[in-house]
């Protein structure tokens, strides 16, 4: 499965995604990918379409998570 960017995707892989509400969107992550459906990703216990998903490399995540506990 490939992601908006058309880049390859697999269990354990890091992703940001949108989440669409009722009036506007917004990007959520970064998050690891927990499996697939036949059409979809499962992401945080969620479903997501693939062109919803970016993969993103792990140094981002750890940049970010080191930013959110200061």
């Amino acid at each position: 499965m490939k992601d908006f960017l058309g880049q390859d995707l697999a269990v354990g892989d890091w992703v940001i995604y949108l989440n669409n509400g009722y009036s506007s969107g917004s990007l959520h992550g970064p998050s690891k990918i927990e499996g697939f459906t036949p059409k979809k990703i499962r992401v945080n216990s969620t479903i997501k379409k693939p062109n919803q998903v970016v993969k993103i490399e792990e140094e981002y995540c750890v940049i970010h998570f080191l930013m959110k506990t200061k």
